[in-house]
């Protein structure tokens, strides 16, 4: 593979995620610049040579970037620039500075990049800022921010759209602000810290369309909170304290495509709760009670995608039963992926090529 592939691996979904989330905009389908490769570093020349070569670019990807605050000063002068993402670069908190005068700036993207304090209060200083994303796969070693720096900054920005922030760095008084942002649209955050009563301030974002709330305290009384949001699309609660009690407030969520629900108390009794979810096509019950026999009341059989399912190995038999049900989906249990080769492995003959 080359490093050219391999940066667009890193920062795809971070560039996908931010079109589709402000979709509206006419710069989210322009064509993003990406710059840098595993084995070329991004310095403060070459940024001032791109800013000279291409001042109108609106979309701008960079992949192991190590450069000064000069650097960024010339990433300042893209009046254009609509959307930035930082992926495995290594720039100093301080030499961010310059990001607190780009106006034009609505989506910032850092992956894999040393992100604190300071550096959210550059972020904080930009004006018109929709959506902010932080993501690190390596379970926080590179994210750095404080509940307080998080706070601080959700108190300087007005009209967040897009929130994404891994990590035990929300509190209480984060979740109070963000209850406040009547805009926010997607939200994924993962913070331990925040505790069940503070879940009742997503109650007024009737906007949401994208909640990712993997592994914290959101239980049945926070999902009261998601009646209030009926454009919801995607819904992600694995490892929750979420029960059968509390399936009852997805019922209205007719527009729902994608539910997660791995490792919770679910069981058949709860996913009763989707019988009218037409659009559903992807669903996680893995490491749940929930049945085969349960998930055979799931409406539009036919658009499903994907199935993650079992507290153990499928069977065979088991395998065949899901197959025959969701005839299109991409089937997986705690050992992964049912492939050709594991079902061929298995003895489950492959079903006919249909005509075309």
């Amino acid at each position: 593979m080359s490093s050219r592939a391999m940066f667009s691996i890193v920062t795809c979904n971070l560039l996908i995620a931010a079109a589709t989330s402000l979709a509206a905009e006419p710069w989210a389908t322009a064509r993003p610049v990406n710059l840098g490769r595993v084995n070329e570093v991004v310095t403060d020349k070459m940024l001032a040579d791109l800013v000279a070569s291409q001042p109108d670019i609106q979309r701008l990807a960079i992949y192991n970037g190590n450069f000064s605050k000069q650097g960024m000063a010339a990433l300042a002068g893209l009046s254009e620039l609509r959307q930035l993402t930082f992926s495995a670069s290594k720039v100093a908190a301080s030499d961010f500075a310059p990001l607190a005068g780009m106006s034009g700036l609505k989506a910032l993207n850092f992956s894999e990049t040393a992100v604190d304090d300071e550096v959210l209060g550059y972020v904080g200083g930009i004006r018109g800022l929709t959506d902010l994303s932080i993501q690190d796969y390596r379970v926080g070693n590179l994210i750095r921010v404080t509940p307080s720096g998080v706070t601080a900054f959700l108190n300087a920005v007005d009209g967040l759209e897009v929130f994404v922030l891994f990590g035990d760095v929300v509190d209480d008084r984060g979740m109070e602000r963000i209850g406040q942002l009547k805009d926010m649209r997607k939200l994924w955050i993962t913070s331990r810290t925040i505790t069940p009563q503070a879940w009742r301030h997503l109650a007024g974002l009737h906007r949401m369309v994208d909640l990712h709330v993997r592994g914290t305290t959101f239980d049945d009384a926070a999902m009261k909170t998601l009646e209030g949001m009926p454009d919801l699309q995607s819904l992600m609660l694995d490892d929750t304290r979420i029960t059968d009690a509390g399936m009852t407030s997805l019922a209205g969520l007719t527009k729902l495509g994608d539910l997660g629900l791995m490792n919770t108390k679910i069981t058949d009794k709860g996913i009763e709760n989707l019988r009218g979810m037409t659009e559903l096509h992807n669903l996680y019950v893995a490491g749940t009670p929930v049945t085969i026999k349960g998930l055979d009341i799931l409406p539009q059989k036919q658009r499903m995608g994907m199935m993650r399912v079992g507290n153990r190995p499928l069977s065979a038999d088991e395998f065949s039963d899901l197959r025959s049900m969701f005839q299109r989906s991409e089937i997986f249990d705690p050992v992964g992926f049912w492939s050709p080769d594991r079902q061929k492995a298995a003895g489950i003959a492959q079903p006919e090529p249909q005509a075309r």
